[in-house]
């Protein structure tokens, strides 16, 4: 799929009094009430053989908005998504995936809309916004394995970073993750 994307935000930021604000954000930078209207292209590829659980194929996925002054934005910045996903049916109980992302956003994007860890499926583990910046990465790998009825195991790893813009992502701070669990399908239908 290939269209558009319109994105409105109206609001209205709040610092707590007990907040922790990181040494690199300046309390004044930033504004009490902001307004965001970004337009841009989108995609979507998806080769999977299922959306809620594929086995194999790959999805590729990518943004790149941008704000405009004209349209009613507070200020002018764009930001581009990018992420890849590919899973590999190893035999009848076990899938590996693999995920790639890359984030860039311009130096006037508000803080709210950097790059960040904590969500879309990046470096689990991470409180969102924990860390961010105007460019991210993150590449990571999966091994889910069926046990029998409804539930399942899984382990994963990965390793990402932040960094001031895409020209530093090879001097970024780097962000590893971890973990296990297991998985229990809600509903075999859905």
């Amino acid at each position: 799929f290939v269209g558009g994307r319109l994105r409105f935000l109206d609001m209205t930021t709040v610092v707590r009094d007990d907040a922790v604000i990181p040494p690199d954000v300046d309390i004044n930078d930033i504004e009490e009430e902001r307004r965001i209207v970004a337009i841009g292209p989108v995609f979507n590829l998806d080769l999977t053989d299922g959306s809620l659980n594929p086995r194999s194929g790959t999805t590729v996925n990518g943004q790149w908005l941008f704000a405009v002054p004209g349209l009613g934005s507070d200020n002018a910045y764009d930001k581009a998504n990018f992420t890849v996903n590919h899973f590999v049916d190893v035999n009848d109980k076990t899938v590996v995936a693999f995920r790639g992302s890359l984030c860039a956003a311009s130096t006037d994007a508000p803080f709210f809309d950097l790059c960040l860890f904590g969500s879309s499926s990046n470096l689990r583990g991470y409180s969102s916004g924990q860390y961010r910046d105007r460019a991210s990465w993150a590449v990571q790998t999966e091994w889910r394995r069926h046990l029998g009825g409804r539930f399942g195991v899984v382990a994963f790893a990965g390793i990402g970073g932040v960094a001031p813009g895409l020209g530093s992502i090879g001097h970024s701070t780097l962000l590893p993750a971890a973990g296990g669990g297991v998985r229990y399908e809600v509903s075999s239908e859905y």
